[in-house]
């Protein structure tokens, strides 16, 4: 299909593998805005080569793109530090949710309140072996509900089910109502991960009002603030410890995630992160409007 001149103003690239693509768009003349959401040459599942592509991409988005977006802070100064362009920051976010009554998860033999939650690809950098590690520490009958897969199976895989007791369940990839209901009535949330762009899964979980505890690497401390737990990252002791304390202190963890929720109503909304995407579209636009009149 021929589409006409106008049919569209931007091209936004999300991600630095993708970034590497940009050149494509500025020889048809396009306007370009890309996001850096992670420094994704850092998950150990990258070889050399590999690392060295993404890193490529990363550059060419930075330094080729018309307008410059960091999901965090510490990726804006990262983008500046490095390459000398200032980004405009603004997060990825979560949609603030009623909590769904425990229905569809009875499959799972799961009544709500009586399990510990953590999403997200199952890759090592999430630190899943030492999740199920700590855990195994601590009383039944509690639960450990691991949601996510991998695009192609490794031997992490396998690894981790090797390992698991018969109270961990991996109910592999899941969304929506199922996915909704896992939040809303799990004990705690878990993201043990060693390395994390913005953590999306932890504002899903505060959204519905769910305690938190994270590893202390900087990316979660800039979304987990002062409402989050933490605990040392790569360390299963520091993370059994912090276990049992959340464990130990309902209260105290039924208010952080009161707290949590208005944090994600208040930074991570949404409709707000819309409205500034909008309006950066426009200044990017405008700006580039300007030096061709110029």
């Amino acid at each position: 299909m021929d589409y006409p001149d106008n049919y569209f103003d931007i091209v936004h690239f999300h991600g630095i593998g993708p970034s590497a693509f940009i050149p494509i768009s500025r020889l048809g003349g396009q306007t370009v805005v890309s996001t850096l959401h992670a420094l994704d040459w850092r998950q150990a599942k990258w070889g050399a080569l590999a690392k060295r592509a993404l890193k490529g991409g990363e550059k060419m988005g930075a330094r080729q793109s018309h307008g410059v977006i960091a999901v965090s802070r510490l990726l804006v100064d990262y983008i500046r530090e490095n390459y000398g362009v200032e980004a405009r920051y603004i997060p990825n976010g979560a949609t603030v949710k009623a909590p769904k009554a425990p229905r569809l998860i009875a499959q799972y033999g799961l009544e709500g309140n009586d399990y510990i939650l953590t999403v997200g690809r199952i890759i090592r950098d999430r630190a899943l072996h030492q999740l199920i590690e700590a855990f195994k520490a601590l009383p039944r009958p509690l639960k450990l509900v691991i949601v996510g897969s991998e695009l192609v199976r490794t031997a992490y895989s396998g690894e981790l089910e090797a390992m698991a007791d018969d109270r961990v369940i991996f109910t592999g990839d899941l969304f929506g109502e199922a996915l909704d209901e896992l939040y809303s009535n799990c004990r705690l949330y878990v993201l043990p991960s060693l390395v994390e762009g913005l953590p999306i899964t932890a504002c899903e979980a505060m959204a519905f009002g769910r305690g938190v505890l994270l590893s202390d690497i900087p990316e979660n401390l800039e979304v987990g603030g002062d409402v989050a737990l933490y605990f040392n990252a790569g360390n299963v002791n520091s993370l059994r410890d912090a276990l049992e304390g959340a464990l130990e202190d309902g209260a105290g963890v039924e208010a952080r995630g009161a707290r949590g929720r208005r944090r994600i109503e208040t930074d991570y909304s949404w409709d707000a992160i819309a409205e500034a995407t909008a309006a950066f579209y426009a200044e990017v636009l405008e700006k580039r409007g300007a030096r061709r009149r110029g």
